[in-house]
């Protein structure tokens, strides 16, 4: 740099007062460098547990929380051949402290399922499709409900799915719950299906609470009123 430079250089320094035309001035000669700013990481946000509840540990005292463990209503026909099969293995996975639940990495078209096991486990899964013998030349399929979430001859106490909720609604782009299964929540009597008396609210809160310390961020999609 000449000496005329560095003495309108000094200048600047010394008597302006506007610091976005002192740094123009300085680029200008040579000074200042133009480098561009290097983007920030955007880092994901962390799993963690999101409720201090802990199930109770006592078979008595599950069923005051989580509903009577008990067998599914029934099985389907495609279900009780897939768990014949010698390489069955069930669906769902049990998720907690532990073993958090990165909803981020979930199907938002999809449809999971989910089942407080007997000791009291939070068992999530996505629903396994199977293909049935064709009808009229046409490919048919199914879904094996919340029993292929468990082991062959399991039982389970309140089940439901976890899914989108639907567009339009005030849960649109969250990730919900409810406490839909024809197994595990409902039984026939008298010709007519009704839910269990032990699947209300309390147990629906509670199921709430597995989801939580399991780090999913979820909401109720609408209480089950159980008469």
């Amino acid at each position: 740099m000449n000496p005329s430079r560095k003495i309108l250089f000094l200048l600047v320094l010394l008597l302006s007062a506007d610091a976005f035309a002192c740094r123009r001035l300085l680029q200008w000669l040579g000074i200042w460098s133009r480098t561009k700013s290097q983007p920030v990481a955007v880092l994901p946000a962390k799993l963690q547990r999101l409720s201090d509840y802990d199930p109770p540990t006592s078979p008595w005292e599950l069923g005051m929380a989580f509903g009577r463990n008990r067998p599914p209503i029934k099985l389907k026909d495609e279900e009780a051949a897939a768990f014949a099969k010698a390489d069955y293995e069930p669906s769902g996975k049990a998720y907690g402290p532990d073993k958090l639940m990165d909803l981020t990495t979930l199907d938002t078209r999809q449809t999971y399922l989910w089942v407080i096991s007997e000791s009291g486990e939070l068992i999530m899964g996505p629903r396994k499709y199977i293909q049935l013998p064709a009808m009229n030349s046409l490919m048919h399929f199914d879904f094996l409900g919340h029993p292929a979430l468990l082991p062959v001859g399991a039982t389970g106490r309140i089940a439901g799915e976890l899914k989108r909720g639907e567009k339009g609604t005030p849960n649109e782009g969250k990730w919900v719950i409810n406490f839909e299964s024809g197994r595990f929540n409902v039984r026939q009597l008298d010709g007519k299906w009704e839910a269990y008396e032990d699947r209300g609210e309390r147990s629906q809160k509670n199921a709430l609470k597995m989801f939580l310390r399991a780090g999913a961020d979820v909401t109720i999609e609408a209480m089950k009123k159980v008469e």
